[in-house]
């Protein structure tokens, strides 16, 4: 920029810039930056395998348990929280046979729909072995 300086009487200095392009305009000032946007959060980690695949397979089957469990419900409104203990014998991976224990009386359609259910779990091959996992189950 060139800068004029102009004697305005009593000693008194008044500098007058003007722009080196012409026209006088002020220069705008650049645009500010938008800030940077935030890092997405890092992306959970992958559950560790579990240790029970039995157990694993019995949860995969929770949602076919919990229709018996509904159907209990329909039957008597008053059953609450309960838990059914899956007693089964698995043999190359199927169901052989199905025990069940309740700690709340569900009603023989229920308690049909229960085994029927359990002998739907597919298992990993293995030995022969006696899988006993307790499933609890609330009121929605």
């Amino acid at each position: 920029m060139a800068g004029k300086r102009v004697i305005c009487g009593a000693g008194c200095a008044l500098l007058v810039f003007a722009s080196a392009c012409g026209g006088g305009e002020a220069s705008q000032p650049a645009p500010a930056m938008a800030p940077a946007a935030p890092a997405p959060p890092a992306a959970p980690a992958t559950p560790a395998p579990s240790s029970n695949p039995d157990a694993d397979a019995v949860e995969a089957a929770r949602p076919s348990l919990r229709a018996c469990y509904d159907k209990a419900r329909n039957a008597n409104p008053a059953l609450g929280r309960t838990t059914v203990t899956l007693s089964l014998r698995v043999e190359g991976g199927h169901v052989a046979t199905v025990n069940l224990d309740y700690d709340r009386r569900f009603d023989e359609a229920a308690k049909a729909c229960m085994r029927e259910a359990g002998l739907a779990i597919t298992f990993p091959p293995g030995d022969p072995r006696k899988v006993e996992i307790p499933v609890t189950f609330e009121p929605r």
